[in-house]
């Protein structure tokens, strides 16, 4: 039953601008069709039920449709141009959904959770079963739900698969479904674009299974690419543009209409596809020509929507990638982090070649190939020689660098550690929940949203502690401890979801220095620079690095390790001492491949190197021609540096890379960003453009003063930037 045409001869605007309140629309249950006449109502409106009346209202308009809930079949409602609303939408707008009334797995089904919430803006929401929740950053998304923002707001959704949305302003986003198995080829998701613009990065199901997106009048079948869609709330019309992502490769997604009737093919090299709706749920199809400019706007966004993915990725390592292109491409993504396919073994190295390390000014790094991991060895158990090494593996893993997701303005600071003692080297969970840091010799461990503080290790009985570092995801903290002779590497577990583990602190290893992937699977130490060992949590060796497995003499001291635990960066020396001359390594753990990517004359291996999340990016510092030490950032893809600091006033160091490698935090005697304390202090510097860097000092007081004492005692930074700890000499309240 079609009622277009029955409420007066007013067009769609008319009755937007006058307001109507229509109480008894016709519809008696069972019929096809019916016609809300006014196209913003109809995508924009809040829906609610009354018995088995389905209303439709905003602050202007109110339309009731009797009897819409009885009966099993629910009719389509239409916009005057005849674009349709998944009934499946209303349904869950109103609560009235099969699961919210049963029990058991259907139950379990409605709680199924899909996604995070990793960015937002202004004001959002959810309608989860028919009520209306606010969003926050870091909250979950269930099937079924609806995503919605507010005015002049924008929401950044990533989804257990690595599908990644960025919705803009007045948009409404319905999760119908996500069924992901990294183990599957019969994965699908269903996603409903009803109002609003959006931007989105298809994640593994578009790789491994099903995915379609759905809008008013058209569904899309995604097969892994980049697509921006604009539903205008004044007609119902859909824009649909698939994004050139500058990697040699032409993307597409087929368009179907309501029907399921083939409408036509969108691909990165052509045109934008308009569909405006038209009687009998048919469109019109309008292709127009991108400008350069729209296409460098796409681009930027498309970039943005990476930034997203990058920030949850830093929080759980284990998301499966957001794309995966398989040609060898150096502008295509792939995970440098994830955990490869085939199992670790423990490996015998055979040098293959030697090295000429490149130096810092990025000259074009030398690869050495070591055989592959043979054989899972416990600790202390001696490696054996091996007579048939495996064939060197070469894997070439290139990832774009993910733009600034957010301007970061440094808050407030807040002192989080009590009087007495001297406090270093804080470490940070990527967001920015948990702290550890070092007083005098124990281990703390803060929790940014109580502010509480507990002691993991405390000094005691000839024992101290430091070296602590903690896991992206907060779970693990690794930390070594001495009695002045010997020292040992502990790990403490920090997830209260593994109840007969919580709070417990291990003895992993022999050794020192240590560092941890960001999911607490691997570990490396330092064994007093003979040797690097690379550990699972159980203390099983993975990996030992020399510096004669690859080609060098002298020592191997204090190993970085990615989020994913495949990429491990390491300082080689000349001598057996750290200190003088030597070069940075960085060593792929799943092909066995090491490459020198700089070298230095003084101070190797007194400072470690630090990762971003996806293993892309390695800051670490080094000596400049003035004979003070800058700091380098070297991309891994590119094999090359791509920003150094410069300040001829002093040395640079101890820097530390955010998450999503935007950001650098380190310690400099150099005075950046119009500072003119003359104590060493402690910078943020924004890389999200290397050719164009922002300095800011963050080593201020809590009272807002420049500190009075030097600031060099450490610092950590969360992914994106948005909290940062450092440690000082100053004290409260001065400057």
């Amino acid at each position: 039953m079609n009622f277009a045409g029955k409420f007066g001869s007013g067009t769609p605007d008319n009755f937007s601008s006058a307001g109507f309140k229509i109480d008894a629309l016709a519809h008696q249950g069972g019929g096809d069709s019916v016609t809300i006449p006014d196209a913003h109502l109809l995508f924009s409106g809040d829906y609610s039920r009354s018995g088995a009346d389905l209303i439709v209202s905003d602050q202007l308009h109110r339309v009731v449709v009797p009897n819409y809930f009885q009966g099993d079949k629910r009719p389509t409602l239409l916009s005057p141009d005849g674009a349709p609303l998944d009934p499946g939408f209303i349904e869950a707008m109103t609560g009235h959904v099969q699961y919210a009334q049963a029990a058991g797995t259907a139950a379990a089904a409605a709680a199924k959770v899909v996604g995070h919430v990793v960015k937002m803006t202004g004001s959002a929401s959810v309608v989860r079963n028919g009520v209306t929740v606010a969003l926050n950053n870091g909250d979950t998304v269930l099937q079924n739900d609806v995503v919605q923002t507010g005015t002049g707001s924008s929401l950044g959704l990533v989804m257990i698969d690595g599908t990644t949305f960025n919705l803009s302003a007045g948009a409404r986003l319905m999760l119908n479904d996500l069924t992901y198995d990294a183990n599957s080829t019969a994965n699908s998701s269903l996603f409903t674009l009803v109002q609003g613009a959006a931007s989105f990065v298809a994640g593994q199901v578009a790789k491994t299974g099903d995915m379609k997106v759905g809008t008013p009048v058209a569904t899309m079948g995604i097969r892994g690419t980049a697509v921006i869609l604009d539903i205008s709330a004044v007609d119902g019309k859909v824009s649909i543009s698939v994004i050139d992502q500058r990697d040699g490769q032409v993307h597409s997604v087929q368009v179907f209409n309501s029907r399921g009737v083939l409408i036509g093919t969108v691909t990165s090299n052509g045109t934008t596809l308009t569909l405006t709706p038209i009687a009998n749920f048919e469109v019109i199809a309008q292709e127009s020509n991108k400008t350069v400019a729209q296409i460098a706007q796409e681009f930027a966004i498309f970039r943005e929507a990476l930034s997203l993915y990058e920030i949850q990725k830093a929080i759980d390592p284990n998301l499966p990638q957001h794309t995966e292109n398989n040609n060898a491409n150096p502008r295509q993504y792939a995970s440098l982090g994830s955990t490869p396919a085939a199992p670790l073994d423990a490996p015998v190295y055979t040098p293959i070649r030697s090295i000429t390390p490149a130096a810092s000014d990025g000259t074009q790094p030398v690869t050495v190939l070591l055989n592959l991991p043979t054989g899972l060895v416990p600790t202390g158990t001696p490696i054996p020689p091996t007579t048939s090494p495996g064939a060197p593996i070469v894997v070439t893993v290139v990832i774009l660098p993910t733009p600034l997701p957010f301007v970061v303005t440094p808050p407030t600071v807040n002192q989080i550690s009590g009087p007495g003692g001297d406090h270093f080297g804080p470490v940070m969970s990527a967001d920015g929940q948990f702290i550890v840091y070092d007083p005098d010799g124990t281990i703390f461990l803060y929790e940014h949203q109580t502010h509480t503080t507990i002691t993991i290790a405390e000094a005691g009985n000839g024992i101290t502690y430091s070296g602590q570092t903690i896991s992206s995801d907060g779970r693990y903290v690794v930390f070594q401890g001495t009695d002045g002779t010997q020292s040992w590497v502990y790990i403490y577990n920090n997830d209260p979801s593994d109840t007969a583990h919580y709070q417990q602190t291990t003895q992993l290893a022999a050794g020192g220095a240590p560092a941890v992937s960001g999911d607490g699977s691997r570990i490396v130490v330092e064994h007093g620079g003979n040797s690097i060992g690379i550990y699972d949590p159980q203390g099983h060796v993975i990996a030992t690095i020399t510096a004669a497995a690859i080609g060098e003499t002298g020592a191997v001291w204090l190993p970085a390790i990615s989020a994913g635990g495949q990429m491990i960066a390491f300082w080689q020396t000349d001598a057996a001492e750290p200190g003088g001359s030597g070069q940075l390594f960085v060593y792929n753990l799943a092909t066995g491949t090491a490459t020198a990517i700089a070298s230095t004359a003084t101070d190797a291996g007194m400072s470690a190197a630090s990762f971003s999340a996806d293993g892309r990016y390695v800051v670490y510092q080094s000596d400049a021609p003035g004979g003070h030490s800058e700091i380098y950032l070297y991309d891994l893809s590119a094999g090359e540096v791509v920003f150094h600091t410069a300040n001829a006033s002093g040395a640079s160091y101890n820097p530390v890379i955010s998450p999503d490698g935007n950001f650098i935090i380190f310690a400099s005697d150099a005075q950046f960003a119009g500072d003119g304390n003359a104590v060493t202090d402690t910078y943020l510097v924004d890389i999200s453009d290397p050719a164009n860097p922002v300095y800011t000092r963050v080593s201020n007081l809590a009272n807002g003063n420049q500190p009075d004492a030097i600031a060099n005692l450490g610092a950590t930074i969360s992914a994106g930037g948005l909290y940062i700890a450092f440690a000082s000499s100053s004290a409260p309240g001065t400057g």
